[in-house]
């Protein structure tokens, strides 16, 4: 589970948090000598400085303890085990009854978000994902705890220090004024370039805000990927909690299904996502907040993990005057519609 996986955890998390009056505890799942010592969950992993999580107020941490090579050995030969013997999905089901019981009896939530039973995914197939229904993930998640979503906005929170340090960074580099951020490259690792709208096409979008001489251009996300002309390039150069300080100065967001549109959303960004066929937006997208272009396709959500048959007619039927024509909508400053 990546950055969007983790801004989505923390919309459930509100949800919980409302439910019980009381911090949501996140944590890795146990392994055995930690459920053998009465902890139910992983003592010598703390998800306290996690970039999403940091200084989340709904959220609190179990306490951390080194184990001894010999705890450590026996984890591993029994996490072995119960792989060969088919047991994971078992013992997920003891770790989240036990925790059922913890929240029943001393009214707090344990979220285990590595467990499997999480998973957005109803089926993992070698060739593609069969998305589990029930509505957006934020439900989905909910749904195992019992609970309805009261939003699907997450939540990023920030120390003064933090916010000090992203001014600074924006007067070294310029950008004193509002900007425009930018997200064209989509990660690759799990459904290869099946989100990804044709960088070209992004690349004119951005010439005619750049031509309108209003918003500077910032481009975010992991180094890698291709670098758009006319653009301030911050990719891989920005430690994650910068980066996302980052973004909650923007005017507008532009991008396409992935994490830093979670977070746009989560720090009230307006934004317009160009969205494929690999999900459905109401899976995952915030239609409520956002301007989501999608074209509802027979062959939608295929939850391919790439090599999509059809030439990714999803995304390439969605045009660059659409995006232009969405972008003025949302931000009328930033450019005028191209002609008819």
């Amino acid at each position: 589970m990546g950055l969007g996986g983790h801004v989505l955890w923390t919309a459930a998390a509100r949800t919980l948090y409302e439910v019980s009056g009381r911090p949501v505890r996140v944590c890795l799942s146990p392994q055995l000598t930690d459920l053998l010592s009465g902890r139910l969950y992983r003592r010598d992993v703390s998800l306290s400085a996690d970039p999403v999580f940091a200084h989340n107020p709904r959220l609190e941490y179990p306490p951390t303890a080194d184990k001894s090579a010999l705890a450590r050995r026996v984890d591993h030969v029994a996490d072995a085990v119960k792989r060969r013997l088919g047991l994971d999905a078992a013992y997920e089901r003891l770790v989240f009854l036990l925790a059922t019981r913890r929240w029943r009896s001393r009214g707090q939530f344990d979220v285990h978000i590595d467990l499997d039973l999480h998973s957005y995914a109803a089926e993992e197939r070698p060739d593609r994902m069969v998305w589990k229904s029930g509505g957006h993930i934020v439900d989905i998640l909910l749904a195992t705890y019992g609970q309805t979503a009261r939003t699907h906005q997450g939540e990023l929170y920030f120390t003064s220090e933090e916010e000090q340090a992203t001014d600074a960074f924006c007067q070294t580099h310029g950008l004193t004024a509002d900007f425009v951020a930018i997200e064209p490259n989509s990660k690759a690792s799990w459904f290869g370039d099946l989100r990804a709208w044709p960088v070209e096409r992004w690349q004119e979008v951005v010439d005619r805000i750049v031509s309108a001489g209003r918003y500077p251009i910032v481009q975010l996300g992991e180094q890698g990927g291709q670098a758009l002309a006319q653009t301030i390039d911050l990719r891989g150069k920005l430690p994650v909690r910068l980066a996302m300080c980052l973004m909650k100065r923007a005017r507008l967001f532009l991008g396409q299904e992935g994490g830093l549109m979670h977070v746009a959303r989560a720090l009230d960004v307006p934004s317009v996502i160009v969205w494929g066929g690999l999900t459905l937006p109401e899976f995952a997208a915030y239609k409520d907040a956002h301007r989501v272009l999608c074209t509802y396709v027979d062959c939608a959500p295929c939850g391919l993990r790439g090599g999509c048959p059809y030439g990714k007619k999803c995304l390439t039927s969605i045009q660059v005057a659409a995006v232009v024509e969405a972008v003025h909508d949302v931000l009328p400053s930033a450019l005028t519609p191209l002609p008819a």
